[in-house]
């Protein structure tokens, strides 16, 4: 593992835009893993975003690596479920297989601790892999969704959906 200082900055209103760039490189890789577009396909679309600088148990963090900004973590609390969710986390190519989303992972779990849900796109083989998830032959979507995993050295439990 070849990882420098990482930082895990909170995304300011004022630094946007900056958000917005990377979450656009995020959506169109994202929709490569998709037959069919669904859902915002830009970051001025995405309904949700804007709600990470108005309620309240939102956390958007920019994943730093030597100085430049090189992904982001979006991260929201949910009480109704008394889970914290990784909502959508995302590093640049350049900067992938180097440890670096498992220290910034590590740093937002010691930030929020508790319990976690994960969910990692279906065709997202190495994602699911890298989290512990499974392939199991003839199992449905439903049962991968509900199938719970837990994980060492984290507080509370850290459950993994894979989602079609």
């Amino acid at each position: 593992m070849d990882v420098g200082a990482l930082v895990l900055e909170r995304v300011r209103l004022e630094d946007r835009a900056a958000l917005e760039a990377l979450f656009d490189d995020y959506l169109r890789e994202l929709a490569s893993h998709r037959d069919v577009a669904v859902g915002a396909t830009d970051a001025r679309s995405h309904p949700y975003l804007p709600l990470y600088w108005a309620e309240p148990g939102r956390h958007p963090f920019f994943i730093v690596d030597e100085g430049r900004r090189s992904g982001f973590a979006m991260v929201r609390e949910v009480p109704s479920e008394a889970v914290v969710q990784m909502a959508e986390f995302f590093l640049a190519p350049g900067v992938r297989r180097r440890g670096l989303g498992r220290q910034a992972v590590a740093e937002i779990w010691r930030r929020l601790p508790g319990d976690w849900q994960l969910q990692v796109h279906v065709r997202n083989e190495a994602g699911i892999v890298r989290h512990g998830g499974e392939r199991e032959s003839g199992e449905s979507a439903a049962q991968r969704e509900s199938r719970e995993q837990p994980r060492e050295g984290v507080q509370g439990r850290d459950l993994l959906r894979v989602r079609e």
